[in-house]
C-alpha cells in the first residue's frame, strides 16, 4: 500500500515550496526541492498598465486600476512583482515545481498533467503588503512554448493552479496556443501551469544493479512520447519509485545515475487505468 503525502518548506527569502509524493512502510524516500528567491523582479505603478517578460519564457500584462489589499481595500501606488517561471523543457522541472503533476479537473477527476511551463506570481505594496487582483479583472499569461515541445502542443489546452492548502493543481480556465504562446487570462495569482491531462495509472518501479543490490537515489524520468513532456522521481533505498503516469499513453523511461549520465533507457506502457 502507498500513501500519499504533502510536504511544505518555508525559508525567509524564499517563496513557498511544496512537494506532494508517494510511501510505503519500511521505505525510506529522497527527495529534492529547489527553493525559488522572492528577489523584486519588476515595479509598476498600478495606474498604468503595463507587460513584463521574465525569464524568456512568461509575459505577464498587467492591467491598470486592477490591484487590492488582501482585506479588499483599493491599492493605489507602486506595484511589486516576484516571479518564478519554469520552462516546460527544464530538466529540473520536478524539483522546482510545487506538489507533483496530478491535478482535479473540472469534473472533480485526479488526472495526471503533461507540463508546457508554469509561473508563480506574488504581488506586493511598496510597503510590503501581500496584494491581490480585484473582483472584475484579469490578468493576461502569454507562455512560451520550448521549441522542441512546439509540434506536439494541442491549439488549446487546460490552464491549473496550484492549491497552496490542498498541495494539489487545480483545472481553472483553458490557453490557447498562438504561435508559438499559450494565452490565458487568470484572475488571481499562485503557480499557474499549462498542461494536458490524462486518466492516471498507479505505478511502481523498481529498480537492482546486475549484482541484485537496490539502485538507491538514482533519478528515474517518465516522458510521455505524444508530448513530449517529462516527469521525474528519485529511487528510494530500496531501488524503487510509486506514484502515477498517464493511462493509455506511450511513455518512455530513463535511469540517470550520479553523473546525469543515462544507466537505462526503455520504452514504458501503455497501460490501462487498472495499472495493467
Amino acid at each position: 500500500t502507498s500513501y500519499s503525502n504533502y510536504l511544505t518548506v518555508e525559508k525567509e527569502g524564499y517563496m513557498h515550496c511544496s512537494r506532494r509524493f508517494y510511501t510505503e512502510a519500511n521505505t525510506t524516500r529522497f527527495l529534492t526541492i529547489i527553493m525559488p528567491s522572492d528577489k523584486k523582479d519588476a515595479f509598476f505603478t498600478s495606474s498604468k498598465a503595463t507587460e513584463y517578460t521574465f525569464d524568456d519564457n512568461v509575459t505577464i500584462h498587467f492591467p491598470a486600476d486592477a490591484y487590492a489589499l488582501e482585506n479588499g481595500d483599493n491599492y493605489d501606488g507602486v506595484v511589486v512583482v516576484s516571479t518564478f517561471s519554469i520552462a516546460g523543457d527544464d530538466p529540473q522541472l520536478s524539483d522546482k515545481m510545487p506538489g507533483n503533476l496530478e491535478g482535479i479537473t473540472k469534473d472533480n477527476q485526479t488526472n495526471v498533467l503533461g507540463s508546457y511551463g508554469m509561473i508563480n506570481v506574488e504581488l506586493k505594496s511598496s510597503a510590503g503588503d501581500k496584494l491581490k487582483i480585484k473582483d472584475g479583472y484579469e490578468v493576461r499569461l502569454d507562455f512560451k512554448v520550448p521549441d522542441a515541445m512546439l509540434n506536439n502542443a494541442p491549439a488549446t489546452i487546460p490552464v491549473w493552479y496550484f492549491n497552496e492548502d490542498e498541495g494539489i493543481w487545480r483545472e481553472e480556465g483553458s490557453a490557447v496556443l498562438n504561435g508559438n504562446l499559450y494565452v490565458t487570462q487568470v484572475k488571481h495569482f499562485s503557480y499557474w501551469n499549462c498542461d494536458a491531462s490524462f486518466p492516471i495509472c498507479p505505478w511502481k518501479g523498481t529498480f537492482t544493479y546486475d549484482d541484485g543490490s537496490p539502485a538507491a537515489n538514482l533519478i528515474v524520468c517518465i516522458t510521455i512520447d505524444g508530448l513530449n513532456t517529462t516527469q521525474c522521481s528519485t529511487t528510494g533505498y530500496d531501488g524503487s519509485v510509486v506514484g502515477s503516469v498517464a493511462a493509455n499513453e506511450p511513455m518512455s523511461l530513463k535511469v540517470l545515475g550520479y553523473c546525469q549520465d543515462y544507466l537505462l533507457e526503455s520504452p514504458l506502457g501503455p497501460f490501462s487505468e487498472s495499472g495493467d
